[in-house]
Order: C-alpha cells, then sequence, then structure tokens
C-alpha cells in the first residue's frame, strides 16, 4: 500500500507501479519469515497465528526465501 500511496503521491498511476508494489511486499514477507527463525529472535507467533517455522518446520520456512536471495526479484522491475 505504501508503494502505490508514494507512486500516487508523486503524480504516477499506482498501476503502473503495481509490479514493484508486490516485489517489495514479497521481499517484506521474506524478511518477517527469516527473522521468526529460531537463528534471528526464534518468535513463536505472528499477528496470533503460529510461526511459519514452528507450524511447518525450518525446512519449510527457508523455502520463500529462496528466490529473493537469488537475486531474481530486481528482473520484475
Amino acid at each position: 500500500m505504501l508503494t502505490l500511496a508514494v507512486a500516487e503521491m508523486l503524480g504516477g498511476a499506482s498501476d503502473d507501479a503495481l509490479d514493484l508494489a508486490c516485489a517489495v511486499e514479497l521481499v517484506h514477507c521474506c524478511s518477517l519469515v527469516l527473522d521468526d527463525l529460531p537463528a534471528m529472535d526464534d518468535a513463536h507467533l505472528r499477528r496470533g497465528r503460529p510461526t511459519l517455522h514452528r507450524e511447518h518446520g525450518e525446512d519449510v520456512a527457508l523455502v520463500p526465501d529462496r528466490p529473493s536471495s537469488q537475486r531474481n526479484w530486481p528482473g520484475c522491475l
């Protein structure tokens, strides 16, 4: 939402910024998953629900980060 709001504030159309907004949101979600891992803060809950690594294991929790860690996401810009 913030990316779309900034695009509009700068005179652009939010539709033109949608791909970038999605990329930013995906990277943000991946960062939250990684932050919750035992090697970081070992959170048990996120927004009142079990964290991904608590629900499905650490191996599964690492999967969403693969595309962003391989630096593929800038290609969608």
